[in-house]
Formats: C-alpha cells, structure tokens, sequence
C-alpha cells in the first residue's frame, strides 16, 4: 500500500501549503528594499495615476534607467489596484509567480523522473534564497516572474523533444516571450542550451522541418514586436537619459545586454580585467 507521503496529491497539497506560508508569512511587514524593488514600485505607482503603460517615470521624471519590457510592472500596477499601495501589493506579483514555479517544476521533475524525486527537488529548493528570498520570491523584483516563464519554457521544451506533444512549441514560443516581456533578452537565457540539446541528441534537423517551429517562432517575434511597436509608437525618449540612449530598446540592448555581456566598465566600481567574465572571486 502506498504511503501518504508519496502519494502525489498529498505531496502537491504539502507543497501548495508549505509554499504560501514561506511565500506570504509577514510578506508586507519588511521595508522595501533599495533598487529594483523600489524603483518598480514607484514605476507602478506613476503608471497607477498616469495612466501610461509604456512610459515609467520616477520622481516625476521620465525614468531612464529602468529599460526592461512592462509586463511586472503592469501586474504591480494591477496589484495595487486590487490591494492598495502598500508592501504586499507591491510583492504579491512576486510571491505568486514562485508559488506557482514550484507547482510547475514538480510537474516537471515528476512527469520524467518520479514522484518522490519531484518532492524532495521542491522540499531542498524551498531552503534557497535563490527563489524564496529578497529580490526574488518575496520583494517586488522581476526575477520571480522571470523564473516562472523560464521553468514553464523548459517544460513544454521537454514536452516537445521527450514527448512528441504537438502544440508543445507554441506553448514553449509563448513562455519565452512571456519571458523577455518580463525581463528582456535575460528571457532568452535557456535557448543556447535549448538549441545544443537539439544538435547533441540529432533532433536539431528534425525540429528545422517542422512547419510548428516557424509557427512557434512567429508567436516569439509577435510578442517581442509588440513591446519594440509600443515604444516606437508611444514611447517618450529624454535628452537627459541616464545612458545616452534615445528610447528603452536602445538601453536594454546596448547597456543592459551588450555591456553586461562584452564590456568590464559595464560598473564603475568593477576592477578592469579583460577576462572578468571567467574570472573566480574568493
């Protein structure tokens, strides 16, 4: 006979539980946090009354620094309008998304692996301050968000290659644009490893002749568009921009991408090395 314990029910049922009291115990009572936390709130609190959805503004400014896509802000904005302007609005984006991110991987670990390894993956990652932590699960971050699409990405990736679903591309095209409509290009963090997979296992070809994965790529290039239409349509560029750049496409790939990526003065306070990037800090 089968232990409670290992009874999958009862194991989603111990997880949904254990994650909202680690997810929403005292979820408003902390300060907000400096940075992202807090210039996402403000960025939600003038789209709140300015009723801009594209623009982000910050101490009645347009704001310049904040580049990335508007979907977190648009649920901090709807967020507050259901809970107020308060700490829990301004995070309950965020507690959400990880809530769910942890129903989506045990689905994930559990459908190609078992039930009991699925459990114990989500019981060890609940000790991670990478996903239940400040600037993660529970502050007002993009990050959560972001995790959340990524993980959904995988899954139907993993439903398409393993499993031969038919519509699993056009679900996997829609995650990761959901992805970059939360945090840009970091959105496309998993398609090099994604396209590896492919090329190691000889599926890369099979996949090319497809008809669903140029359907799946017009679903990605749909939504990413629409972010790049907003801004040149209704977007606001600044004389004063923080980076010297004229709209938040500019920003996010030249500073927030191509600077992260390729250049070590990308922060005034990094040491300069050539190789900063595989370079070991101790």
């Amino acid at each position: 006979m089968r232990q409670p314990f290992h009874n999958p029910y009862v194991q989603q049922a111990i997880i949904f539980v254990l994650a909202i009291f680690l997810l929403w115990w005292e979820l408003g009572t902390h300060d907000v946090q400096e940075w992202d936390e807090a210039r996402n709130g403000v960025n939600a609190w003038y789209m709140y009354y300015n009723h801009d959805y594209v623009n982000y503004y910050y101490g009645n400014e347009l704001d310049t620094w904040n580049a990335k896509p508007p979907l977190m802000i648009w649920l901090i904005t709807l967020s507050y309008h259901i809970f107020g302007f308060n700490e829990f609005a301004l995070r309950f984006p965020s507690a959400l998304s990880a809530l769910i991110f942890f129903v989506v991987l045990y689905r994930l670990v559990r459908r190609y692996s078992n039930a009991s390894a699925a459990f114990l993956t989500i019981l060890i990652l609940f000790g991670c301050r990478a996903i239940i932590s400040f600037h993660v699960g529970r502050t007002g971050d993009f990050d959560s968000l972001l995790l959340l699409f990524l993980t959904c990405s995988v899954f139907y990736f993993c439903r398409h290659v393993f499993d031969g679903h038919k519509y699993a591309i056009y679900l996997l095209a829609l995650f990761t644009g959901l992805a970059f409509y939360t945090k840009g290009t970091a959105g496309l963090l998993y398609i090099p490893g994604m396209f590896l997979f492919l090329l190691i296992n000889r599926q890369l070809l099979s996949t090319l002749r497809q008809g669903r994965t140029y359907i799946g790529i017009s679903i990605f290039v749909v939504i990413v568009s629409s972010w790049i239409g907003l801004v040149y349509s209704f977007g606001k560029s600044s004389e004063h921009s923080v980076y010297g750049t004229k709209n938040s496409i500019e920003t996010m790939f030249i500073h927030d991408t191509y600077k992260r990526l390729a250049s070590d003065e990308f922060s005034s306070n990094a040491p300069r090395d050539n190789f900063f990037f595989s370079t070991v800090w101790k």
